[in-house]
């Protein structure tokens, strides 16, 4: 009587953290100092961190950066998107000064997404969506 009582919720325990496994995460670099990024992924740990390596090494993230929106930009090849901080956003909460390179409401733009450029190191590079 006694392991049935602890066997039904233990048994359900195992069920949902099986489940929450599977979904999608919101995944921050804590490398970062002060983060101005997010990666959403539903990929394995392995290209998880070869993501988040890459994105921290990236270092022209401010030419990609809208001045008042986040900007999401799409990891190709992959079920993964980089969440850029806005610039206001990064100076409310670090006092980091906006950047000459933000683009600003007015301004055109292309749409891009990040590629790596080989297996062997993770990099990231900028292609543009025609």
């Amino acid at each position: 009587m006694k392991i049935e009582k602890f066997l039904v919720p233990f048994l359900v325990l195992i069920f949902l953290s099986g489940s929450f496994s599977a979904i999608s995460q919101v995944y921050t670099y804590k490398k970062a100092s002060k983060v101005h990024y997010e990666i959403i992924t539903t990929q394995n740990d392995s290209i998880q961190e070869r993501i988040n390596q890459a994105a921290f090494d990236f270092t022209k993230f401010d030419a990609l950066r809208f001045l008042n929106t986040r900007r999401m930009i799409p990891v190709s090849g992959y079920n993964s998107t980089v969440v850029l901080y806005s610039a206001q956003e990064l100076q409310e909460k670090f006092g980091k000064q906006i950047s000459p390179f933000t683009i600003l409401p007015e301004n055109e733009y292309d749409q891009v997404e990040f590629y790596f450029t080989s297996n062997k190191f993770p990099e990231f590079e900028i292609k543009k969506i025609h």
